[in-house]
């Protein structure tokens, strides 16, 4: 990738026009004050293929997809959702670090994982127990490994089936959900578009916004809920027009889609903040 800004200000931007314009009006509100803040470079790339190296090693095992690692997978992404990316790992280390940590296990105390959540400052904590419960009862009934196996690296529509497969299947798993654990396995079509790629996707200047809501939302360690304003997540048209985009920003980059979106999430997440944990 070229660094000269003038090259990029002509093959990266998707509208130059509509993007400052974007960023003179709500620019300020997402810490976007220039169409420079907007670049990748190349350390952010050199970032986003390490996060994606170590997000892999959760699901593989000496290079092997296994069973007991799609689970593991599966665990980090529902924990996820609407979750600081610190909580998200504590949750998770803190529950295959516990005495439940095998699928047998989980799907037998479901109390003592909503404890683990909740210790974690996880929310909410019993939703999310919940699905990772059910889907550990299920676990053999679902074959999800030979599933994921036989839908990946063929081309975009049987990973696009596969995406509808596990959507279908596995409760409190859309788009974004399955998209990321299938980029964990090796999936090679298919993105999980977050907030923080909707966001940037608007203020590159692609014809999409940025929607926002109110949500009761527990407060972090606690159990009190309090309204907040909040991103609202991708699902159905807008997903697929959204996942759309970051490939054909990924193409002005010369990078893959999901590095793309690791670059981005990595940069503007609290991802940084985990460094100095070394866990990368």
């Amino acid at each position: 990738m070229k660094e000269n800004k003038c090259r990029i200000l002509e093959n990266v931007i998707y509208d130059i026009k509509k993007a400052q314009e974007r960023i003179d009006k709500d620019g300020s509100r997402y810490k976007i004050f220039k169409l420079s803040d907007l670049f990748l470079t190349e350390d952010d790339f050199h970032l986003a293929r390490k996060v994606y190296k170590k997000e892999a090693e959760i699901v593989f095992d000496n290079e092997k997809i296994n069973s007991e690692g799609v689970f593991r997978g599966l665990v980090y992404c529902l924990l996820s959702p609407r979750q600081d990316y610190l909580t998200q790992l504590k949750g998770f280390e803190e529950i295959f670090n516990s005495e439940i940590s095998s699928i047998e296990d989980i799907s037998n105390n479901e109390l003592y994982l909503r404890e683990i959540l909740k210790k974690a400052g996880v929310a909410p904590q019993n939703q999310k127990a919940n699905y990772i419960v059910q889907i550990a009862k299920n676990w053999d009934k679902l074959c999800l490994l030979e599933k994921i196996k036989s839908g990946l690296g063929k081309d975009k529509d049987s990973e696009f089936v596969l995406r509808k497969n596990l959507m279908k299947e596995l409760k409190g798993v859309g788009e974004k959900i399955s998209s990321m654990l299938m980029r964990m396995c090796g999936a090679e079509y298919v993105v999980p578009i977050d907030s923080w790629m909707n966001e940037i996707l608007y203020f590159y200047g692609y014809p999409c916004e940025i929607s926002r809501s109110k949500i009761n939302r527990v407060r972090w360690n606690t159990d009190v809920y309090s309204m907040k304003q909040t991103k609202n997540g991708l699902k159905g048209i807008k997903y697929l027009k959204a996942e759309e985009f970051t490939l054909d920003l990924a193409k002005r980059y010369d990078v893959r889609g999901c590095i793309l979106q690791l670059a981005f999430w990595a940069k503007k997440s609290g991802y940084k903040k985990e460094l100095s944990r070394n866990f990368i």
